[in-house]
């Protein structure tokens, strides 16, 4: 609740890949529905249509739009690691019986699909905004200083701060949203453009 989707909706006619219900705060008022008309929305249930979007786009389909937004890669990791799950035991790859416990062959495996998804999306000729919830760590590393990181498995989490060019952490700071794009010693972030 910081703005996370409201900053993506302000990006060159995007197509959001919505994920999640945030999406409908760019249309719960009159000021926003005009502010960001130029915004279209695609429902992504599981990795297949991701793949479907992500193949329209490299045959040349929606060449006016000119960013991408997973909203969000949070919800979506959650999303294909249950069905992940599911297809795992149904197909007896994991002896697993309890599919809203994943255990690390599933999480591993869908670690793997993440990373291959969010490099096709990052491949594309097109501005890429992937939002992620945030999480609280404590980094064993830094004497147990709580950390904010992506909320993501740490493998895809790592993988994304050294494949996309601006990793932001956004806050609010007395009402006013502010992002950080350069890592401090409790908060990841990033910038490989300056």
């Amino acid at each position: 609740k910081v703005g996370k989707t409201t900053f993506a909706g302000t990006a060159p006619a995007p197509l959001f890949l919505r994920v999640e219900p945030g999406v409908s705060v760019l249309r719960k008022n009159e000021e926003n529905k005009n502010r960001f008309k130029d915004t279209m929305v695609v429902d992504v249930l599981n990795a297949t249509s991701l793949i479907k979007i992500t193949d329209a786009l490299r045959q040349g389909q929606l060449p006016d739009r000119k960013t991408l937004v997973l909203d969000s890669l949070t919800e979506f990791q959650d999303v294909v690691l249950r069905q992940w799950t599911k297809h795992a035991m149904a197909s007896g790859l994991t002896d697993n019986k309890n599919e809203y416990a994943p255990t690390w062959p599933e999480f591993n495996s869908v670690t793997n699909i993440l990373k291959k998804l969010t490099r096709e999306l990052r491949d594309l000729q097109r501005h890429v905004i992937v939002i992620a919830h945030c999480r609280d760590d404590k980094d064993k590393t830094r004497g147990g200083m709580q950390v904010e990181r992506p909320g993501l498995m740490p493998s895809l989490g790592n993988t994304l701060a050294a494949m996309f060019n601006v990793v932001g952490y956004m806050e609010m700071r007395d009402s006013v949203p502010v992002m950080r794009v350069v890592s401090t010693p409790n908060i990841v972030a990033g910038n490989h453009i300056w």
